[in-house]
């Protein structure tokens, strides 16, 4: 695959993941998935990325502390029993 091609698909794959994210069904697991996805792809940093995507930089990390939350928190997320602010807490209270 040429290189121009590599750049016209990554072109393609950010304006997908930066619509995701901005898609309102999108869980914040979802979100935070798709968020780490593009920063691996684009080389961006945080402040990037939250410039880009129009969210605060505190949102931004809250959101990609999902990835690396238990897999306990996470399904409380994913099924929307708990906000992201309500799994910080719990992360730093409990044991999992």
């Amino acid at each position: 695959m040429c290189s121009a091609s590599i750049g016209l698909s990554e072109q393609k794959l950010e304006r997908q993941l930066v619509e995701n994210i901005h898609h309102e069904p999108l869980n914040d697991l979802e979100k935070a998935k798709s968020i780490k996805r593009l920063i691996e792809i684009k080389g961006w940093s945080g402040r990037l990325v939250s410039s880009q995507l129009g969210i605060s930089h505190i949102q931004l990390q809250r959101l990609l502390s999902l990835v690396n939350a238990p897999k306990e928190v996470k399904q409380l997320v994913e099924d929307k029993k708990i906000e992201p602010s309500t799994k910080r807490i719990m992360q730093k209270k409990c044991v999992f």
